[in-house]
């Protein structure tokens, strides 16, 4: 199908931590408009691909692209263009919800002008939404948060 824009590209991409082979040579395509899932049991190696194509963790061979850009050569490319929401969610839980945005605005290259009023934008969004409390959720330390609102 070459009329489609091919939007992941892995090839033998493998992954190992010392003897253990986290990844073992797979290789796929997903193009515009797909979605892609991951099935396998415990340890198949399915967080540990997402990982690597999205650039915390580097393969040990093969090769993986994102948007044509591949995540070894440029990884923030890559960032700008997937998006990825581990289980655990990747917070600094000393941070209150407001300082985390505006640390995340900062890293995403928010004009500074424009950081204000998009992060009270997310934050009417999320009032609205019924994930904070009684006491302001932009206060509120970010480990006081429960699971699905650290998620948003």
């Amino acid at each position: 199908m070459s009329h489609e824009r091919t939007m992941i590209r892995v090839e033998s991409l493998a992954k190992r931590y010392g003897v253990h082979r986290a990844v073992d040579g797979i290789s796929f395509e997903v193009h515009t408009g797909e979605v892609l899932g991951f099935l396998g049991p415990n340890g198949a190696g399915k967080s540990t691909t997402m990982k690597i194509l999205t650039c915390y963790v580097a393969p040990t061979a093969g090769t993986a692209q994102v948007g044509g850009n591949d995540v070894h050569d440029k990884p923030l490319e890559v960032r700008r263009l997937i998006g990825y929401l581990p289980e655990d969610t990747p917070l600094y839980q000393d941070l209150t919800v407001l300082e985390f945005l505006e640390f995340a605005s900062a890293l995403r290259q928010v004009p500074a002008a424009d950081r204000p009023r998009r992060i009270r934008k997310i934050a009417e969004a999320a009032a609205s939404s019924r994930c904070s409390a009684s006491r302001s959720a932009s206060s509120r330390r970010a480990s006081a948060s429960a699971q699905g609102s650290r998620r948003r």
